[in-house]
């Protein structure tokens, strides 16, 4: 409950102050918690590690934390404000996404939990795009509820994580809409590995076999900050076509692995990446479930 509370109160602080404020405020006071997380501070520290070896490796952790605040910030305004800064954002390779997605057989963008990837799905909306994402569900109930209420933009289907999210993603596509996936991180364990900055690492096989299955290109994008203000853009489309999955899962972390080391401080990955764990036992119906 004190969570879901503490939730509310920031979204009351960052829809009353002006955005430029609350964004400043955000970013301070989570650069300013690092202090206070020392477990995820460390798996910031071993993860940046990898990507960033022989830097001011505190420096790097607290512009993570800094990130962190303003993504935050931004998920929890008001539509009125995500407005205002979509007018200010500067767009690139969006092309990418519309040709495929003008084909109405659907298409799946790739982003990671890079910058602000809620806002990226909000922008495709945007553009007049159908959009499916899938997002994970809350453990706090209220909290969940607020975060829900958040993402309610006309255009935009949230698929909650985990059960029958593959069945619902396989019909977004055949309804030909964007199926939004953030493919970086593989919370269940059982993902594919791939090497990701040298090292061997297992990313969701969601993304892999879903454009498998449906014959449908990958186009890997985000919204990330710049100094001139925030970016919205897209990379050229990963081809399904002739690759087998480890092919294709190769070219995914490629393309994972450019996102992130262009812009390694915004890579909001609280999650211990370079271990390869067992995978976890579940018993599934569904051949595609264990994707998600």
């Amino acid at each position: 409950m004190l969570l879901a509370v503490l939730y509310h109160i920031l979204r009351w602080i960052v829809n009353v102050f002006p955005f430029s404020w609350g964004m400043k405020l955000f970013s301070a006071s989570f650069a300013f918690g690092y202090w206070f997380c020392p477990q995820r501070r460390r798996i910031i520290e071993e993860n940046l590690s990898v990507i960033l070896p022989n830097t001011n490796l505190e420096k790097n952790v607290k512009e993570v934390f800094a990130f962190f605040g303003r993504y935050l910030a931004l998920f929890l305004s008001s539509t009125k404000r995500k407005e205002n800064l979509r007018r200010m954002t500067r767009t690139q390779g969006l092309e990418n996404l519309i040709r495929p997605y003008q084909g109405g057989r659907g298409v799946i963008a790739l982003t990671a939990h890079l910058g602000n990837w809620e806002m990226g799905a909000y922008l495709v909306v945007r553009e007049g795009m159908k959009v499916s994402a899938v997002f994970m569900n809350h453990d706090n109930d209220r909290a969940n509820r607020l975060f829900i209420a958040q993402r309610d933009v006309p255009g935009l289907t949230v698929i909650p994580w985990g059960d029958h999210a593959t069945s619902k993603c396989l019909e977004a596509l055949k309804a030909g809409h964007v199926l939004a996936i953030a493919g970086d991180i593989d919370f269940l364990g059982n993902g594919m590995e791939v090497n990701l900055f040298g090292k061997r690492v297992r990313i969701p096989k969601g993304p892999i076999v879903l454009a498998k299955r449906r014959g449908v290109p990958i186009v890997p994008g985000g919204y990330v900050w710049t100094d001139s203000g925030g970016l919205f853009f897209f990379e050229n489309p990963i081809l399904s076509e002739g690759l087998s999955e480890e092919m294709l899962a190769s070219r995914v972390a490629g393309a994972l692995e450019k996102m992130i080391r262009k812009y390694p401080t915004q890579w909001l990955c609280f999650e211990r990446m370079w271990k390869i764990k067992n995978p976890k036992s579940k018993n599934q119906n569904d051949s595609l479930q264990e994707s998600f």
